[in-house]
């Protein structure tokens, strides 16, 4: 069944907030629910990303499903910043689906969609596999991630620099909890996949 063609007009410039901005602007709780939050989908987005998170670890893939209106003047043209193309086709649908790669080791990633004078940017939710802390183990990481958002980031109690720029903020926190969901998505693989075949 195809989708009924969405009113004209509907398509305009757009540039979604990214995660890892949310995590930038979070104050609330560091608790492992709190900040998993901040991962759930915005309501009404016409890009939507699977799996939601991923690691970029320089092979996984992600599948971008992007509805856009079915009486466009032209043929949308889709670039990605910061991953590569693997595929891209046009959905019976009418939708377009995009398989993309994400550079090794970027919190960047993203899509930029240009149809009718209009762009919108989507930014792709990923984030470096975390690399086994001293003291962390395959079978201990979730309660390693709970001591870890304990820690108030003080000389005496300092919190990890997860992406090596030499402090611990909200990146780390963000790189963390990336970490943490894969692996609660895919209870069996080590923290460095979520590969896709």
């Amino acid at each position: 069944m195809q989708r009924p063609a969405a009113p004209a007009g509907v398509l305009k410039n757009t540039s979604y907030k990214s995660v890892l901005e949310k995590f930038r602007e979070y104050d609330g709780a560091r608790t492992a629910p709190a900040l998993a939050e901040l991962f759930r989908p915005d309501p009404g987005l016409i890009i939507r990303q699977e799996p939601a998170v991923t690691l970029s670890d320089g092979e996984n893939q992600v599948s971008l499903r992007i509805e856009l209106p079915l009486n466009l003047k032209e043929t949308p043209s889709f670039s990605l910043r910061k991953a590569s193309m693997v595929s891209i086709l046009q959905n019976s649908d009418g939708s377009w689906q995009i398989t993309a790669r994400p550079f090794k080791d970027t919190l960047e990633a993203g899509l930029t969609v240009i149809c009718d004078g209009s762009e919108i940017r989507f930014p792709l939710t990923t984030a470096p596999p975390l690399k086994m802390l001293p003291g962390v183990t395959d079978s201990s990481f979730e309660y390693s991630f709970a001591e870890y958002l304990k820690k108030r980031g003080t000389d005496k109690d300092p919190r990890p620099d997860l992406n090596g720029d030499g402090k611990s903020d909200y990146i780390d926190d963000y790189i963390f909890t990336a970490n943490y969901l894969v692996r609660q998505q895919n209870p069996k693989e080590l923290p460095a996949g979520n590969k896709q075949q």
